[in-house]
């Protein structure tokens, strides 16, 4: 007879459960089969008894592994489209015991383009999906898998995770990003790059471009001039009363797109006169500037006789 814990249960009685006689040196086997519900240590306790004979009772320890595969994906929660985000996949076989054929199946949503990854993939013509197969993982061994994925699309961007083996079953796992666009301005402040005499007019060019990978809505742009420069009132903006400040009209800038803004200042005291242009967009606590100088000079009339005439010799 046997008794069985409560996570062995019997699948089949014992093939011999009595035996007539036994004579000295003689065997006889007894196998029964079971089914482990969990893992751990368990005891199993039987008992042999024979007529004319005391009863023998005898323990045995009994240890029940399950095979465990651990999986874990790491990758960026946030990101921006344009930029590339390193996921990591982890598969750990925690377990003493090998897990055989290991089949491993990711899919990545359309708003993220997989360019590098670490160990070659499969790629299911069907629905774009890439698969692994590690035919045997040894117990505590662990197989890494990284790869590289450029955001394409704004919103939540998905990265499903099946993993299939024969021993330990299956199991899933999501990782999701979230996608976001962003403008991004720069501006530069251009002048005809020559000395200008007092009274004289000059030309300036402010360039705006948008690197980022959203549109730039309500982009306001604005000059700050010194008291040696005066603007030329015209279309396109506003000066300030004070006449050292000039609004542009608010305009959007798609991305990638450039925008300029041109405007004249005539000079009014000699010296080297710096213009400060700055950008900022609706929304945005950041305001970014950028100067550029022009050198006003006194030009001097040096008066000639009409009574001089010049010489020509050959």
């Amino acid at each position: 007879t046997s008794e069985l814990p409560d996570n062995i249960e019997k699948v089949s009685e014992p093939q011999k459960t009595l035996v007539r006689r036994l004579v000295p040196g003689q065997t006889a086997k007894f196998q029964l089969s079971s089914f482990a519900r969990t893992s751990g240590s368990s005891q199993i306790i039987y008992q042999v008894s024979a007529g004319g004979a005391d009863a023998q009772k005898g323990r045995k320890t009994l240890r029940v592994i399950r095979p465990e595969l651990a999986i874990q994906m790491l990758g960026p929660k946030q990101n921006y489209l344009g930029r590339d985000g390193i996921y990591r996949i982890e598969l750990e076989n925690s377990s003493d015991i090998e897990i055989n054929d290991v089949i491993v199946k990711l899919n990545v949503t359309r708003g993220l383009q997989v360019n590098t990854i670490s160990e070659q993939a499969k790629v299911d013509e069907n629905n774009g999906s890439l698969n692994w197969k590690f035919d045997r993982m040894e117990g505590q061994q662990k197989q890494i898998i990284q790869f590289r994925a450029k955001a394409t699309g704004e919103g939540i961007q998905a990265c499903d995770l099946n993993v299939v083996t024969r021993e330990a079953g299956s199991k899933q796992l999501s990782l999701r990003t979230e996608v976001n666009g962003r403008a991004d301005l720069s501006i530069r402040v251009f002048d005809a790059g020559e000395p200008v005499g007092i009274g004289s007019k000059s030309d300036f060019m402010i360039e705006v471009i948008n690197h980022g990978s959203r549109d730039a809505e309500q982009v306001a742009v604005s000059v700050d001039l010194p008291s040696g420069l005066m603007p030329v009132n015209q279309q396109g903006y506003t000066v300030n009363p004070s006449g050292n400040y000039i609004t542009f009209d608010e305009v959007n800038i798609k991305a990638g797109a450039k925008q300029n803004f041109s405007f004249k200042v005539v000079a009014s005291a000699e010296g080297e006169h710096v213009v400060r242009g700055t950008v900022s967009q609706q929304g945005s606590m950041q305001t970014i500037s950028s100067e550029n100088s022009i050198f006003v000079f006194e030009a001097e009339n040096t008066k000639v006789s009409d009574a001089l005439t010049p010489e020509f010799r050959r």
